[in-house]
């Protein structure tokens, strides 16, 4: 998918520091901004499904759990 560009506002102090870390990873600053929305979507849908899974695993434990004398 084609990137889009968009025009945000920061605080000074925290574009400094942004195209500094950017600068030490080797990537620009909107590939650095990039990922940091990614990952912290990527965080978020993890933790809303983490939850899910938990419960979706109780289940199936529930499920197959043996009956005493089995």
């Amino acid at each position: 998918m084609p990137a889009k560009r968009v025009l945000i506002s920061i605080q000074e102090h925290l574009l400094v520091r942004v195209d500094e870390r950017a600068a030490r990873l080797g990537i620009g600053r909107s590939t650095y901004l990039a990922q940091l929305a990614a990952a912290d979507l990527q965080d978020q849908s993890a933790a809303r499904a983490e939850p899910q899974a938990r419960a979706g695993i109780g289940e199936v434990d529930r499920v197959f759990v043996k009956e005493p004398g089995d």
